[in-house]
This record gives C-alpha cells, structure tokens and sequence, in this order.
C-alpha cells in the first residue's frame, strides 16, 4: 500500500505541475505509460485503479518476466509506444521489480545518446538499459518540437519528458533503491 501511494504521489505531483494554466470547472485528463513485467501487468489491475483514481487513462505495457532490456528492445524497435501515444503520454513510468544497480555499469558500455547504443540490449545491463529508456524517451519528446504534425511543434525543448522510476518492497531493494 505505502508504494501505491507513494506512486500515486509521485505522478500526480508531476503531472500537476506540467497541467499550465486551468480554468475553473476544466478537468484535465492525462495518460500515463507504464512498462513493467509481472508486479505490473494488467491482470493485477493496481496500475488501472491509480489512474483511476488520478483520473488518468492508463496505457499498460508491462509483461510477465520481461525487464528493462525487453522495454529498452521495444523502444529501439518502435513498439513501446506510437507516435500518437508518444503526443499523448503524460509520464513514463518504469516498473521493473529487481535489486540490481541502475547507475554503475560495470562493463563501461553506457552511451553519451540513445542512439549510440546497439541492439540487442543485454539482459544482465541494468544501468545500460535504464541509460538508454531515459535518454530516448527525452530524446522522442525533445524531437517532437521539429515535427510539424506535432502539438509540440516549435515548442522550445518540445514536450516535457516525465519519467517515473518506482519499485515494490523498498526496504528489501537495497541496491536498486540505493543506485536509483
């Protein structure tokens, strides 16, 4: 329950703080993309009931036994997300329940862009797949401000890119938690 609220907190905070200017009675309707594996997946139905509850539509991507890496061979791939759900998204939220480290790459293999990154990602490089998600998905919405069938077209630094990286059990994932 506390990471649910915590979750909930987080995206709602964000969200409220990109929402501009409103006007009394408008109720603002946002989309929030969640990629995850198991603890995620649509069948559990807590991603669902939060935005719900924020008054969000939920775009559930989550897959049992997938990680970062399948999420980050979606996004190289294209098939994460459409370009019409990429105008739509108002917050990316990463799901991927482990206890590996997501700052340090061992191997020295983390990339200045997204695009210096090679297909396929390994399973085992954490801290390069969660390199490569964020980096492209702030790429994507950056790069919306030279589209011209894009809202975001000629908006300075194009869309806002909100990433929302969470777990479960925080208190047992002492190292994701700690290189988070």
């Amino acid at each position: 329950m506390k990471t649910r609220s915590i979750l909930l907190l987080s995206v709602g905070l964000l969200l409220g703080s990109t929402a501009g200017a409103q006007t009394e009675g408008e109720k603002h309707s946002y989309t929030i993309l969640l990629s995850g594996a198991s603890f995620a997946t649509p069948n559990n139905g807590w991603f669902e009931f939060g935005c719900e509850a924020l008054g969000a539509e939920p775009v559930n991507r989550a897959v049992s036994g997938e990680s970062i890496a399948d999420c980050a061979q979606k996004m190289q791939a294209g098939t994460l997300y459409s370009h019409q759900e990429l105008e739509t998204i108002d917050a990316l939220v990463l799901m991927h329940v482990h206890d590996r480290n997501v700052f340090e790459d061992e191997h020295g293999r983390m990339r200045e862009k997204a695009e210096d990154y090679e297909a396929p990602f390994d399973r085992g490089n954490y801290a390069g797949a969660y390199d490569y998600v964020i980096k492209k998905y702030t790429a994507d919405c950056y790069n919306l401000q030279f589209d011209p069938q894009s809202k975001w077209y000629g908006v300075p630094f194009g869309k806002p890119a909100i990433i929302v990286v969470c777990t479960h059990w925080p208190d047992s994932r002492e190292v994701f938690n700690t290189s988070v």
